[in-house]
């Protein structure tokens, strides 16, 4: 009788250990959702998906497909007449927030749309649309952004080629931000863009590689 009842105590000490840390491991998540205590479900991933296309890189796509720095806002109005630079404009998948120069190369001006339409497949239609956070900038724009202290305002900037865009991530919800993330890897994946995610200024920064299905008619 004795050693049936230490038998229940010591089965009932680890039933209570083992539900403890089901309920504190379901508490202390670094997920935006709450899962549960008895629901294990493996985390989110990373954001990130160790977008690190720097500068240098990024431009050697820009300096490929994109026009030759644009100085000021004089050249920026004769490449709009001209054709080399196309609106871009709020649609259901992304909206333009503060963006002074919003037209972008062809090439990019494909890539946000296709962006956009992935993105909303993956979120369906209550999904929050992107925001376009800058596309193309002028060198002095870019120069007065360095000195208000804009900490992602290189002096040698792919936004002045007009191949680059910046979107958003910090309105978004872990859902999305995963929807985004996976549309973007694939994307870079296909060779389509370059990608870093930026941290300071919370944004993806993405330029447009040369795809032969968009620049086709472009380039003839």
């Amino acid at each position: 009788m004795k050693i049936q009842n230490k038998r229940i105590l010591i089965s009932s000490f680890f039933l209570t250990l083992i539900i403890g840390a089901i309920i504190v491991g379901g508490i202390f998540t670094d997920s935006d959702e709450y899962y549960g205590p008895f629901d294990l479900t493996p985390r989110p991933i990373s954001y990130d998906y160790s977008f690190s296309d720097n500068n240098r890189l990024q431009l050697t796509a820009a300096d490929a497909i994109g026009l030759p720095p644009i100085e000021n806002d004089a050249q920026y109005q004769q490449a709009v007449r001209m054709g080399k630079l196309v609106l871009i404009e709020d649609c259901r998948n992304y909206y333009l927030r503060n963006v002074k120069f919003p037209h972008l190369v062809p090439t990019a001006a494909k890539l946000l749309d296709e962006i956009g339409k992935r993105y909303r497949e993956n979120v369906g239609d209550f999904g929050s649309p992107l925001r376009i956070t800058s596309a193309t900038r002028t060198n002095d724009y870019q120069q007065r952004l360095s000195r208000g202290g804009n900490a992602n305002a290189s002096r040698n900037s792919c936004h002045t080629r007009g191949t680059t865009i910046d979107i958003s991530y910090s309105q978004l919800n872990h859902k999305e931000k995963e929807a985004l993330s996976d549309v973007l890897a694939a994307l870079r994946g296909e060779g389509r863009c370059y990608v870093i995610r930026e941290t300071k200024q919370p944004c993806y920064h993405i330029t447009a590689r040369w795809y032969m299905k968009w620049d086709e008619d472009y380039l003839k």
